[in-house]
């Protein structure tokens, strides 16, 4: 693949890099595969959350994936806050 894209329901646009897990510091890789990071900003609206992903191909196809449109079936953001440590 040529590039992952992640898509907000904000439209905010994510690129996603394609990389060995665990990390090189964290010991030999066991698999390799796409990631990208976005941190939910305390002011973010609670409830569903639709996003939709698009994977393009080396010579310029995309294809778009998005969750099911049924409530229980996406991702939900819940009212609260969380405490980030460094392992």
């Amino acid at each position: 693949l040529k590039s992952v894209v992640v898509e907000l329901p904000d439209g905010q646009k994510l690129t996603a890099k394609y990389g060995p897990h665990p990390p090189p510091a964290q010991g030999p890789a066991t698999d390799f595969f796409w990631t990208a990071v976005w941190i939910i900003p305390t002011s973010y609206p609670s409830g569903t959350f639709a996003y939709k992903v698009t994977a393009t191909d080396l010579d310029g196809s995309a294809q778009t994936w998005e969750p099911f449109k049924r409530g229980p079936s996406q991702l939900a953001v819940v009212a609260g806050e969380i405490e980030i440590k460094k392992p």
